[in-house]
């Protein structure tokens, strides 16, 4: 019987310097990520207001979709504060 490997961990792969860069939050960054996936949530709204057509809706649709999914993404990160940097 053989034994199996050891789970691989982020120091195998990448060296410090590495993961404290990946590790570092930027507000601004969030804010800006937040305003884009508003940003295309309401353009995708406009398209279909400006041209109401079955392939526009379907875009608008899937685009609005994807945003809403990306914004639950970002509520997640935000409780673990990878958002923005903690207050204070």
């Amino acid at each position: 019987m053989t034994d199996s490997p050891a789970p691989l961990i982020a120091g195998d792969v990448l060296t410090l310097p590495e993961l404290r860069h990946l590790r570092r939050v930027s507000g601004l960054r969030g804010a800006g990520l937040v305003l884009h996936a508003w940003a295309v949530i309401i353009g995708a709204m406009g398209l279909y207001v400006a041209w109401p057509s079955a392939v526009t809706l379907v875009l608008a649709i899937a685009l609005i979709g994807a945003r809403q999914l990306g914004l639950a993404v970002l509520m997640h990160e935000g409780t673990h504060w990878r958002l923005a940097s903690r207050p204070g």
